[in-house]
């Protein structure tokens, strides 16, 4: 069914954006220091002064995140690592503006796409990885003893 009423929402504020990533962060028992916060407010205020009539709001701030997420895996893609380590979240795991592309007035990076393989990087291939998955790292899937 279609309604013929639009209800327009005002833009978040840039306070806003960023308090939806640092909640999003603490549901998922992430930590987040206070150079990365501020890393991911230099980030929100790009993105937010190249908003155009289809700036998501919400949506970005969730690509934001999960974008982080992503960045987060790779980094932590080798063994042996503690909890604090695997949910502590450093300012390179913060995207840079310039990694978003606009699809279909949203900001997403490539390789948050599901099923997509991000491209491998050299670090990569010189530790022998032929592909790497675009998939975060869930601390279920960590064992008990490692958590």
């Amino acid at each position: 069914m279609r309604f013929k009423t639009t209800t327009e929402f005002a833009d978040f504020g840039l306070d806003e954006l960023t308090q939806i990533i640092m909640t999003m962060m603490a549901e998922h028992h992430f930590t987040v220091p206070e150079v990365t916060r501020l890393e991911i407010v230099r980030l929100m205020t790009k993105i937010r002064a190249g908003r155009d009539r289809n700036f998501g709001n919400g949506r970005t701030a969730r690509n934001v995140f999960e974008a982080i997420l992503e960045r987060m895996a790779h980094r932590l893609s080798d063994a042996n690592l503690t909890r604090e380590e695997l949910t502590t979240v450093l300012r390179e795991d913060v995207p840079d503006a310039g990694e978003f592309t606009r699809r279909r007035g949203s900001f997403r990076t490539g390789s948050a796409i599901a099923g997509r393989r991000r491209p491998i990087s050299p670090k990569d291939k010189a530790a022998g990885r032929s592909a790497v998955p675009a998939a975060p790292i869930r601390l279920r899937s960590v064992p008990p003893e490692r958590r």
